[in-house]
């Protein structure tokens, strides 16, 4: 469901950061995250000083509350840096962060989760090139549950700003296998594009 978001042509959805957002259905438990994961999009912004989540998917709103922390994974901007998280069900977390382009130009943004057979490799790639600062992360760091706000342009952390800018063709691919064979009813695109 599309809040206050215009369209442009060859820009995407256009979020104004003051009330514009996209809300993305339900997505059960049985949606699994935990064989690994990919997040990619387009993304031109020209306010580099947002705290803000360009996609949040999370339990409910509030993950900051005691009864609710956990089980979010998001992309967030933070004063210049982009980065990528997640929190799994007994409360281990990571956080990627990189710096980003500073140009006001579109740029393609592909986070990915690999499980490795012993734990997670997170890498990001901008324009398709591997960004050097790679982690490895413990399973707990994912989890499977019913993820019932899930926001694109929005965050789920009270306070934070809302996204300013335009993303195309925000795409969120989850695997059946270690062997990151596509689990086919899993792939989940939010086209942003104007076609």
């Amino acid at each position: 469901t599309l809040f206050n978001c215009t369209w442009i042509l060859l820009d995407g959805a256009q979020f104004n950061g003051i009330n514009g957002y996209i809300t993305i259905p339900e997505l059960p438990s049985g949606v699994s995250f935990t064989h690994g994961f990919m997040i990619e999009f387009s993304m031109m912004t020209s306010d580099y000083l947002q705290t803000t989540k360009i996609l949040d998917l999370a339990k409910s709103y509030d993950v900051e509350s005691s009864g609710n922390k956990g089980c979010n994974i998001y992309v967030g901007l933070e004063n210049e840096i982009i980065t990528f998280g997640s929190t799994g069900l007994t409360g281990n977390s990571f956080k990627l962060i990189n710096n980003m382009p500073l140009d006001g130009l579109l740029h393609t943004y592909k986070f990915t989760v690999e499980d490795t057979g012993y734990d997670y490799l997170i890498s990001l790639y901008i324009d398709d090139v591997i960004q050097p600062n790679t982690m490895k992360v413990n399973y707990k760091c994912v989890s499977n549950t019913n993820r019932e706000s899930n926001f694109i342009g929005r965050s789920n952390t009270v306070g934070e700003e809302l996204f300013t800018g335009s993303l195309e063709n925000l795409i969120i691919k989850t695997y059946e296998s270690s062997s990151a064979v596509i689990y086919s009813p899993a792939i989940f695109e939010y086209d942003t594009s104007h076609s």
